[in-house]
């Protein structure tokens, strides 16, 4: 048997398993590289707008 991977990505839920890593910093490269492409940066407040 190999060495674990204590890291599992998955999507909202735990519905699909996108990777699973040894580091932390392979994590998060799993993580952006499933983000959308054109995302803008978090920001304070809600999505509506009329808020």
């Amino acid at each position: 048997m190999g060495s674990p991977l204590p890291h599992r990505v998955t999507t909202h839920l735990r519905a699909e398993v996108l990777g699973e890593t040894v580091t932390a910093g392979e994590v998060v490269a799993v993580a952006v590289s499933h983000l959308p492409t054109g995302l803008g940066p978090a920001v304070e407040g809600t999505a509506n707008r009329n808020e």
